[in-house]
């Protein structure tokens, strides 16, 4: 049924499904065809648009979206599923940590919040790390191990007043310090 009445204009149907059908396109665009909002092509893409601009588009192999995608809600997520492999994955806004989780073992491996980033796993970096002037890069659950650069020409390792420091080559030590005392060197293992 199609129905105009002094304002508005209205198609209804109240039994089985409606069909809009055209062997090229079908478009929905304002009157004058100065804005359009719905464009649907014979064996090509829908697309969405905002404002007379695109903001959606299927492809032969998915979708784009164009500009931005918004979520929201309470623990809004982006799951992505991979049909042939595991595991499964999703970003989650979790009060304000965004998070990398693992679905398939259900575990989440990157978190990020305002103070931070934690990892959780092994971290494989094929670049370089960057740090700058007195970073320290901090080693231990109590920090026990601290490394850094400062503004100047010094580097430092230092660990706690507790531990002692090692440098190695392989198994064999090369040199060892002692909290508030010696300091021993090897040559081939052996002290000197």
């Amino acid at each position: 049924v199609i129905v105009h009445d002094s304002n508005n204009s209205t198609i209804s149907n109240s039994t089985g499904g409606l069909y809009l059908q055209s062997d090229t396109s079908i478009n929905i665009d304002s009157k004058t065809g100065g804005h359009q909002y719905i464009h649907c092509t014979k064996s090509a893409e829908v697309s969405l648009w905002h404002n007379n601009s695109k903001k959606f588009e299927t492809t032969s192999t998915g979708a784009i979206i164009y500009q931005k995608l918004g979520l929201s809600g309470t623990f809004p997520r982006l799951d992505f599923t991979d049909t042939n492999n595991n595991p499964d994955w999703s970003i989650i806004n979790n009060d304000g940590t965004l998070g990398i989780y693992d679905d398939t073992n259900g575990s989440y491996r990157l978190n990020v919040t305002a103070s931070g980033t934690t990892v959780t796993g092994d971290l494989d970096v094929t670049g370089h790390i960057d740090a700058g002037d007195n970073v320290e890069i901090k080693l231990g659950a109590s920090d026990d191990l601290r490394i850094w650069h400062d503004a100047g020409t010094h580097n430092y390792i230092q660990g706690t007043d507790a531990t002692r420091n090692y440098i190695r080559h392989g198994t064999h030590n090369a040199l060892i310090t002692y909290p508030s005392g010696a300091v021993e060197l090897y040559h081939n293992n052996s002290k000197k």
